[in-house]
């Protein structure tokens, strides 16, 4: 009989994060996407999940239907926290990100060396997040208001009319059924995964992606197999901003 693994993961929506973040101001975001390591500020670009999160979801990959990055905010530390949201059954669980604090050019040095991003487009993603100045950041997450949507739950793309300029802020990034259970099945194969968000930037796509701002999500085996010999990596960085589109999925 398999051994149930405990759930460390939340039912209760973090409410204060996710209210924290839609209040932010423009002159917050470079607060927010930023840290003092060693006398200097860093630009924030990588977060990892618990262990004991990670070890869940392995455990429950083949029942988890839909994962999504929500967007968040700790007020009280003034710093970006994002959530990792599934859907498990009739359920919906949260789990939120921890910071890895490092330098920033050491940070994309690894992903690129050890081939945990490279050489996908992803890489270009992380690269121009951290050409972002603070006066960027903000236009980063907001782009213009849809008026009208058409769209199906399997689709990846979207038929999205605008007919003013209304802005409004991103709140979350979903990966659709398909891509979540790819993904949760290589993390179920990998030995010792880790799974990792990195932050990036592309271009906007007004009737796809009307941000500039791509969550990759980052699966791999730990630091320590990978100094063992290297390991298998992959990310998924196409996931479907909310809004415009914010399901059902």
């Amino acid at each position: 009989m398999k051994k149930k693994t405990k759930n460390p993961m939340s039912s209760k929506r973090p409410n204060k994060l996710i209210k924290a973040w839609q209040c932010a101001l423009p002159s917050d975001f470079g607060n927010l996407f930023s840290f003092e390591l060693d006398g200097a500020l860093q630009r924030v670009c990588k977060y990892v999940l618990e262990d004991a999160v990670v070890d869940f979801l392995v455990a429950e990959a083949s029942n988890i239907r839909i994962v999504s990055v929500v967007l968040g905010a700790d007020a009280k530390e003034s710093v970006f926290q994002p959530i990792l949201q599934i859907e498990l059954g009739k359920d919906t669980f949260y789990s939120p990100f921890q910071l890895v604090k490092s330098k920033t050019e050491e940070q994309f040095n690894a992903l690129v060396n050890d081939e945990e991003i490279n050489p996908t487009i992803a890489e270009l993603f992380i690269l121009h997040w951290q050409s972002l100045t603070n006066g960027e950041l903000i236009n980063a997450f907001e782009g213009l208001a849809a008026d009208k949507i058409d769209s199906t739950p399997k689709e990846k793309t979207a038929k999205i009319i605008y007919s003013h300029q209304k802005i409004q802020r991103v709140r979350k990034y979903t990966y659709l059924a398909e891509e979540t259970k790819v993904m949760l099945q290589n993390l179920a194969n990998f030995n010792q995964p880790t799974l990792s968000l990195c932050l990036g930037s592309g271009l906007k796509v007004p009737n796809f992606h009307p941000y500039s701002f791509r969550p990759i999500l980052n699966i791999a085996e730990s630091s320590k197999k990978r100094a063992m010999g290297g390991g298998p990596s992959e990310n998924y960085d196409t996931s479907i901003p909310c809004p415009p589109v914010c399901g059902p999925f």
